[in-house]
């Protein structure tokens, strides 16, 4: 048997993932820059955030995650992915948390997520 999201050597590759750490970024309109601070679910889009504003992709959040590369961030919420250092702010909003980002947008993060939250150093100070 094998683990979920193993690949065995039979089965081939798809042709677009030799590209996907960079196809996200190569689909934001050359004005919003390359700095992604979060992604948010809309429907069959994701709304990528960046620190010059955002815009919808055609994607699922964890495509487009997985396509982002090796960043910094966490995924807080079944619809939000954030960078680490764009969270500003932590506090608690009901039994979840919430972040307060560097572009001003509040992100909740999820009582499945939090302790996801914790591990990446997102905890309400004080």
């Amino acid at each position: 048997t094998r683990s979920l999201g193993a690949r065995s050597d039979s089965i081939p590759p798809r042709p677009d993932e030799a590209s996907a750490p960079t196809r996200l970024l190569d689909r934001l309109p050359e004005k919003l820059g390359r700095h992604v601070i979060a992604l948010e679910a809309e429907d069959h889009y994701v709304r990528v955030h960046t620190d010059r504003g955002s815009t919808l992709v055609l994607a699922r959040l964890s495509d487009a995650i997985r396509e982002l590369g090796p960043v910094d961030g966490v995924r807080v919420h079944r619809s939000y992915w954030v960078r680490r250092d764009a969270v500003c702010r932590v506090s608690t909003h009901g039994k979840g948390l919430l972040l307060r980002l560097s572009n001003g947008i509040d992100v909740p993060v999820s009582q499945g997520y939090k302790e996801l939250a914790r591990q990446a150093g997102l905890q309400p100070t004080g």
